[in-house]
């Protein structure tokens, strides 16, 4: 649990009232929002979760993800682009992470602790934070500060598109009357 107060059921989320999703890591998103944690490379993402992910992918709204999370975007967005730390590196000792995203169909990307991985085509961001072994916590912050900036960034761009076709539309109707 990361929030305090009045929790509401996913069912109920109203993507409108947001302008991106992010999804934190950790071990409760591989028990949790999926069944990775016990069910490997057949792991299935919850299917509320999978509804709120596919419903801002399909807004075009921005996605971040740390941690183990961006597996929950492996089984949810064909092809997404997506990190989970170094490929074969003895510090990033979760491999099999690695593998269970490239058998959804995930392109995996070889980024470190401190890197984001963008894939801009489908407005996600994604950054392994704790998936090296011995990562110290500034190197995560480092990392997920980069993610949250590169939301933003693309946050600011869907409403900057927002305003010149909502401009466009109005000069449209100007030139009909």
């Amino acid at each position: 649990r990361i929030a305090r107060g009045h929790i509401q059921e996913l069912k109920e989320l109203n993507t409108d009232q947001f302008d991106a999703l992010f999804l934190p890591g950790g071990f409760g998103a591989a028990k949790n929002l999926c069944n990775f944690a016990f069910e490997a490379n057949n792991y299935t993402v919850d299917p509320e979760v999978a509804s709120v992910i596919k419903k801002f992918h399909d807004e075009k709204k921005p996605i971040g993800a740390t941690c183990i999370a961006p597996l929950l975007l492996a089984k949810t967005i064909p092809a997404v682009s997506i990190t989970l730390g170094k490929i074969g590196k003895p510090d990033y000792p979760f491999s099999n992470a690695i593998e269970a995203a490239k058998l959804a169909g995930a392109k995996i990307k070889d980024y470190s602790v401190k890197q984001v991985c963008l894939d801009k085509r489908n407005k996600i961001a994604t950054t392994p934070a704790y998936m090296k072994n011995d990562a110290s916590p500034i190197e995560v912050y480092n990392g997920i500060c980069l993610l949250v900036q590169s939301i933003k960034t693309m946050i600011e761009g869907n409403k900057k598109k927002k305003i010149k076709n909502a401009k466009s539309s109005s000069d449209e109707t100007s030139d009909k009357e």
